[in-house]
């Protein structure tokens, strides 16, 4: 406990330079004697600490010491604390305590620049409370059984085996073998509606090999080639959900989009959440489908309206 305290005391001075006594004896439950032993330790191996009576008085650091890290550029450090930003979005009391410690290790100060959260809106904390379950999880080698709503709406019973977490087009996937279907299954985390860890256990290498993530569910996936045209105040959605090079500005304004899509219930919904600010260019057989799924929505109204 007394050498992690020691690195831990370390790692506070280069950050702040000037800490009480009393602060750090808060800090790691110990008295203010032990936190002035320590400081007698540190000192004697080295590290320029020095004790001041008074007002003012506490513990400080040599302003001008710094470890030496010249291994790493200015470039890489930040890359480093940029990483643990993200990292912190899943684990973040663990994190953040590294990342303080890096950032005095590394003489940077600012660290609050950049802010990564994948979680959904209103979703923070059971988002966060599923990952670090999947995480420990896929780490433990320790089976789960979950509750999952698929793309087609179905809710099944599944009793699967994580084995990596995988973060692909705005959302979070854990990549499974399914012993139901001893199959492996990419499920997105948004989608599971329970979920239990089981005292079961598993070896990864009784598994096969992992294949690589390509769609989620069970449900192979068929792409259509579609052509769309998007009124000018809708624009911005395209930009947000489509690469850049696949979007083209027409003469009046409109947007133009070229485009291979899932072809399943999930396209149509897709597709009429743009509303009238979105016309379907071609294939004919996704129009018609839009047309009936249309349809329907009038007839759900309309029967509303009727009452």
């Amino acid at each position: 406990m007394q050498i992690n305290r020691l690195f831990e005391i370390v790692y506070i001075m280069l950050d702040r330079r000037h800490i009480t006594a009393k602060e750090l004896a808060r800090q790691f439950g110990v008295s203010v004697r032990t936190i002035y032993r320590d400081i007698d330790v540190l000192s004697s191996a080295g590290i320029p600490l020095y004790t001041v009576q008074g007002s003012r008085g506490g513990i400080y650091m040599d302003e001008h010491f710094k470890f030496r890290n010249s291994l790493l550029t200015d470039e890489e450090r930040n890359q480093i604390l940029i990483a643990l930003q993200s990292v912190m979005t899943t684990e973040e009391l663990e994190t953040s305590r590294l990342l303080s410690k890096l950032s005095g290790l590394f003489q940077i100060r600012h660290t609050d620049w950049i802010e990564i959260d994948f979680s959904r809106w209103g979703s923070r904390r059971r988002d966060k409370e599923y990952f670090r379950l999947l995480k420990n999880a896929v780490l433990g080698c320790s089976a789960v059984k979950m509750n999952y709503i698929s793309s087609y709406g179905s809710i099944t019973d599944r009793y699967i085996f994580p084995v990596k977490l995988v973060y692909k087009s705005r959302a979070w996937y854990v990549q499974a073998y399914d012993k139901g279907r001893e199959a492996y299954r990419t499920f997105r985390i948004s989608r599971i509606m329970d979920l239990e860890m089981s005292s079961d256990t598993f070896e990864k290498g009784d598994l096969p090999a992992l294949p690589e993530i390509e769609q989620s569910d069970s449900s192979p996936v068929t792409l259509v080639h579609v052509k769309l045209r998007c009124s000018p105040h809708l624009g911005y959605r395209l930009y947000d959900e489509f690469d850049p090079a696949a979007v083209a500005q027409d003469e009046d304004g409109s947007f133009l989009v070229t485009v291979s899509l899932p072809e399943d219930t999930w396209l149509y919904g897709y597709l009429l959440s743009f509303g009238s600010g979105l016309e379907v260019l071609e294939p004919l057989s996704v129009k018609q489908m839009l047309v009936k799924e249309a349809g329907k929505i009038q007839s759900t109204y309309e029967k509303e309206v009727k009452k």
